[in-house]
């Protein structure tokens, strides 16, 4: 591939922030989060970069209804651009409802206090979604996600990953995804693109894609695989965000 000759004679080249992703794999860069000079802490004008560029690719004039995040392997700094980009439509007066997809490392469930708690695994014909979403306790939100939903934490809410697995099933109820009122914004943390669970459903599922990178970190052969998959599945709005290590 393009990129495997760029980066000959690395062993396992890995995503840099010089990268032409554009070129390499077919999506741009839509943002870089974290890289402060003092800190590698995101900024809420980050999260606001990723949104603004969706709603710019978008059919309509306006924050697409499904946002999908998605990384070849469990990043916990996924977690926190999904969180951010939740906060960020918060913050823009939206409501926002963070869903963790990714049952088989469910950190983002455990970050806002669901493991271990009904959830998205468990929505079926006894369990109804209405029942496994939660309210978000602000203190455990990142900092700068804190901030960013200021006095309006209301208006996000969470569904854990769940509790259990149904033996041999691997998929996801995006039928009940899609009752959420269309007013609220689902933002999902997917399975690993590169894992057991089949992603494909929902990166067709979404209206903007967001595929996140670790710069030094995710490997470029990963970001290919996860690009192509986009590629086959997805027609919305597609962009990477690099992430700091």
């Amino acid at each position: 591939s393009a990129t495997g000759i760029l980066l000959a004679g690395q062993r396992r080249p890995r995503v840099t922030s010089t990268d032409d992703l554009r070129t390499f794999i077919g999506f741009a860069t839509w943002a870089h989060v974290g890289g402060s000079a003092r800190r590698r802490r995101p900024s809420r004008d980050q999260f606001a970069q990723v949104l603004a560029t969706a709603v710019s690719l978008g059919d309509v004039e306006d924050v697409p209804r499904r946002i999908v995040v998605a990384a070849p392997r469990t990043e916990p700094l996924s977690r926190t651009l999904a969180i951010g980009l939740a906060a960020e439509v918060v913050a823009l007066g939206g409501r926002a409802l963070l869903v963790d997809a990714d049952g088989d490392r469910p950190v983002l469930s455990a970050r806002l206090g669901g493991l271990g708690r009904p959830g998205l695994r468990d929505v079926g014909q006894d369990v109804e979604l209405s029942q496994v979403i939660r309210r978000v306790n602000p203190l455990r939100l990142p900092k700068v996600a804190r901030r960013m939903v200021g006095s309006s934490a209301e208006q996000l809410r969470f569904v854990p990953a769940g509790r259990h697995r149904r033996s041999g099933e691997h998929t996801l109820p995006l039928g009940a995804l899609d009752q959420i009122d269309p007013d609220v914004t689902v933002i999902v943390l997917a399975p690993p693109t590169l894992g057991e669970w089949p992603t494909a459903p929902l990166l067709g599922w979404a209206d903007a894609l967001v595929l996140s990178a670790t710069i030094g970190r995710t490997t470029t052969r990963d970001l290919e695989d996860t690009a192509a998959q986009a590629h086959s599945f997805s027609s919305a709005p597609t962009g990477v965000v690099l992430l700091d290590g």
